[in-house]
């Protein structure tokens, strides 16, 4: 019964964030939501109250997970293999479907998540990732290096933020996200053990 309500809240989750990233956040009523779940208000207000609720748990959610990848990088030696462990995590992370669609969101409510308390709490634990991922004793060029490979992940892997977007492709270099996925991890890797990066 516990998996079937989880189910059913990730459900929700991933139905708003579609809605509040077509039509907006402000413009998106519960009923609107319940209707494109084909449930009642009532069913959906078992789960959440409002949609600020929906919002806060689909963050929270993603910023726990972004605190735990950090969390495992802060109780590692401070080397290039923690560097690598710490961007392999990252990437399964923003690869999922929830990620995609809250940056997808983020791109249209840009104000919605900026004022949300969680979605400062996701921005600081994306802070946790540059900190870690950059040798405080690298010169800048190896440090703005270790930034990009964060960035590479953050970006490649959503097509809103994305200049690599399906529709920006030529047709014959397109590939499918999974395979994006692992290219991106692989340039981002190559990025961090640059010489003069601690390789």
């Amino acid at each position: 019964m516990a998996e079937a309500q989880g189910d059913t809240r990730e459900r929700i989750q991933q139905v708003a964030l579609e809605l509040f990233t077509q039509h907006g956040y402000e413009k998106t009523s519960l009923r609107e939501i319940a209707d494109r779940l084909n449930v009642s208000t009532a069913a959906l207000y078992y789960h959440f109250k409002t949609k600020a609720d929906i919002l806060s748990s689909v963050v929270d959610d993603l910023a726990s997970s972004v605190e735990e990848v950090a969390e495992w990088g802060q109780a590692q030696p401070t080397t290039l293999d923690m560097r690598k462990g710490l961007l392999e995590r990252l990437s399964q992370l923003v690869s999922s479907g929830k990620m995609r669609n809250l940056m997808l969101f983020s791109q249209e409510n840009q104000a919605a998540l900026r004022e949300h308390p969680a979605g400062q709490r996701l921005q600081q634990g994306v802070q946790s990732m540059f900190a870690l991922v950059i040798d405080p004793q690298a010169d800048f060029a190896d440090q703005l290096r270790a930034q990009l490979a964060v960035l590479a992940i953050l970006l490649s892997n959503n097509d809103a933020l994305s200049l690599l977007s399906e529709e920006a492709m030529p047709e014959e270099v397109r590939i499918a996200p999974e395979q994006r996925a692992e290219v991106t991890l692989k340039v981002a890797m190559e990025l961090i053990t640059q010489p003069g990066n601690g390789a």
